[in-house]
């Protein structure tokens, strides 16, 4: 008689997790502290699961996939959308707690086929001090953009001095980054070779190095599909579009084009100081923006 292999799903809030076990449908709902963590480590060993799913919660889910991977579990960090589009396959328009969880389950079961990847707990600092950087560069835009429209002078003061000490901030993260980076060998070693492709700088270096740890790993047409520089069909109006599955890294990647991409229109098409610009092109229509099409596939290069 063959045997049952049965997969878990999590569903992470911030002061539960609602658990769910297939075919079995076996339920239970656990407190996300250390004391929930061990009563569900011992449920589901009891249950023999083979393998467990869980989407990404913004950080709520790292406390359980450590913990779980660190007792001895597989476990698979699910793309939200790539479960949501799979509960609509299934006409599974419900949504809440227990139920996301059954449809974590057998979305594990029936469409994660390899051993997910151990989490890579040593590139958190990293990750942290990029999230805080950026954090802290939207911080400086929102203070120009007050000083902009700002005429009280002591407003215009108390926000230039909030400018000014998010600047000093920014130069310490900087200078952090850079250190932190230099103090692996194979941080430094990929940082390096990344910067020597026009447009990559040390903060692009560092962001790629820390959000996307499968360059290198991955052939082009799978690390272009993971950060959604390939392009896909589109069934109803025909065209084409991205689908990223790493947003941040999908920014990083087409910032960092940028240059690639003026470098590149400048020496096929240098402009001409002889005649005036025209909007439109020699058919009639307007013509077409070579940026909109020249930065994914720059970036979609140097990123293999």
């Amino acid at each position: 008689m063959a045997q049952m292999v049965k997969t878990a799903g999590i569903d992470v809030s911030k002061s539960w997790l609602d658990v769910a076990i297939w075919p079995t449908r076996e339920e239970i709902r656990v407190s996300r502290d250390a004391a929930g963590l061990a009563l569900l480590i011992a449920w589901l060993g009891e249950r023999e699961v083979a393998r467990i799913g869980l989407e990404a919660s913004g950080g709520y889910e790292r406390e359980a996939l450590d913990t779980l991977q660190a007792g001895g579990f597989e476990v698979a960090l699910l793309n939200a959308l790539r479960v949501r589009c799979f509960a609509k396959a299934k006409g599974r328009l419900a949504k809440n707690d227990r139920v996301d969880a059954r449809t974590v389950a057998q979305f594990t079961a029936v469409m994660v086929e390899q051993v997910p990847p151990q989490r890579r707990r040593d590139l958190d600092e990293l990750v942290e001090l990029l999230t805080y950087r950026r954090q802290l560069k939207g911080w400086c835009t929102d203070c120009t953009n007050q000083l902009e429209h700002l005429r009280d002078r002591a407003l215009r003061k108390t926000v230039a001095q909030r400018q000014a000490a998010f600047e000093r901030d920014l130069a310490k993260i900087d200078t952090k980054l850079a250190a932190l980076i230099a103090e692996h060998d194979d941080w430094s070693a990929l940082a390096r070779r990344l910067r020597t492709v026009p447009g990559v700088g040390p903060v692009v270096s560092a962001s790629l190095v820390a959000l996307l740890p499968e360059l290198g790993t991955l052939s082009r047409r799978a690390i272009a599909s993971l950060v959604g520089l390939a392009p896909f069909p589109r069934i109803k109006s025909g065209g084409r579009l991205t689908i990223a599955a790493t947003a941040r890294a999908n920014a990083t990647s087409r910032v960092a084009a940028r240059p690639c991409v003026m470098r590149s229109i400048w020496l096929r098409c240098p402009p001409d100081t002889t005649t005036p610009p025209s909007p439109l092109s020699p058919t009639g229509w307007p013509a077409r923006n070579p940026r909109s099409s020249s930065r994914p596939a720059c970036a979609s290069f140097w990123s293999r």
